[in-house]
């Protein structure tokens, strides 16, 4: 029993939760969790099933616990995640976040250390707010995680109209191990240019600039740059984002050059439930080259999301949509084919 998932989850949750106990007269402490559930059906055969067929699955996308603590001017989290699955084909148990976060004299100003959220990818998930469909498109083509070792700089000013993220982290991500002694710098900021009809640090015409650079371990170089313009209203959420990257694997080894660029949309009929998206990613690994036969890693990938959600409840929203990928030079075969094209019937759940 100790070595299930949900186990170890409840033990370290109680294990936290005591730990927090000797101040809980002066903390509040909430819990929290989301999770994320499909079914997915594959738009292509799959010749290595037997007989050959479409493939077609219920699962679970992710799971996450929360849990908050907040006193005047600090605040702590920890949050579980139940993500993916390991060679037995079990779902995997990790640390998402635990971090504490210091906002001296309750300022615009807040500190934060641990495993931390980096300043990019929780910021484009809060406005596409579909993170349930799939992870933004810098997280998605591998470039950028959304959360890290490291210590970071938040600060907002004039009601959420100029932010600023800044950090320092060990740039392997929390999925991975540390690494060696080098280390990425991340920096975001946004100012909005025009208010809507909502406030939220996500809402208005938004420019937005985001810089990350640093070293793998082993050397090298890894470097993203980043602009995007996006507008959110109570009825309509539109964004463009550009992004350049450079990334080598040693000292001496020759960089590769890449871009992203995402182009997203969700739109909400007035006093409706329902709500449509629809997005477009383009992922160009290496643009300095263009192969001469289908090739993920060089060709450009072309994903295309379309998607009808509603809103059941304030804690549960059901979603049904279609995710397509496509190679510029067509496809590589049947690995590729029998995973690149899904419709999915999903359920985001909160509590």
């Amino acid at each position: 029993m100790a070595g299930n998932p949900m186990n170890r989850l409840m033990m370290i949750v109680s294990a936290v939760a005591l730990g927090f106990a000797p101040v809980a007269a002066q903390a509040s402490v909430s819990v929290s969790g989301v999770g994320f559930v499909h079914f997915r059906y594959q738009l292509e055969t799959d010749s290595s099933l037997i007989p050959a067929s479409a493939q077609n699955n219920f699962d679970v996308d992710r799971s996450y616990v929360t849990l908050d603590a907040v006193d005047d001017a600090v605040s702590a989290r920890i949050t579980a995640d139940i993500d993916g699955r390991s060679s037995s084909s079990a779902l995997q148990f990790r640390l998402k976040y635990a971090y504490a976060r210091w906002r001296p004299a309750g300022g615009s100003i807040a500190i934060s250390a641990g495993m931390i959220p980096t300043p990019l990818v929780g910021y484009v998930e809060r406005l596409w707010d579909y993170r349930a469909q799939g992870r933004v498109a810098m997280d998605r083509s591998g470039y950028l995680t959304s959360s890290d070792i490291g210590a970071s700089v938040d600060a907002a000013w004039s009601g959420d109209r100029i932010q600023l993220a800044a950090g320092v982290f060990n740039g392997e991500g929390y999925q991975n191990e540390p690494g060696d002694h080098r280390k990425d710098a991340a920096a975001r900021a946004s100012v909005r240019l025009m208010s809507s009809d909502t406030v939220s640090s996500t809402s208005g015409l938004r420019l937005t600039g985001f810089g990350h650079y640093g070293k793998p371990t082993g050397g090298g170089i890894r470097a993203r740059w980043l602009a995007m313009l996006s507008w959110q209203s109570r009825r309509l959420t539109v964004a463009v984002e550009h992004a350049r990257t450079t990334d080598s694997t040693a000292v001496d080894a020759s960089t590769t050059n890449g871009s992203v660029t995402s182009v997203w949309g969700t739109l909400r009929p007035r006093d409706s439930r329902l709500e449509a998206i629809a997005r477009v990613d383009l992922v160009d690994r290496d643009v300095d080259f263009t192969p001469s036969v289908p090739d993920p890693d060089t060709d450009l990938n072309t994903s295309m999301i379309v998607g009808l959600s509603y809103r059941v409840s304030p804690m549960l929203r059901v979603m049904a949509d279609a995710d397509l990928l496509s190679l510029e030079q067509g496809s590589p075969g049947n690995e590729f084919d029998s995973t690149r094209r899904s419709i999915s019937l999903r359920a985001e759940f909160r509590f």
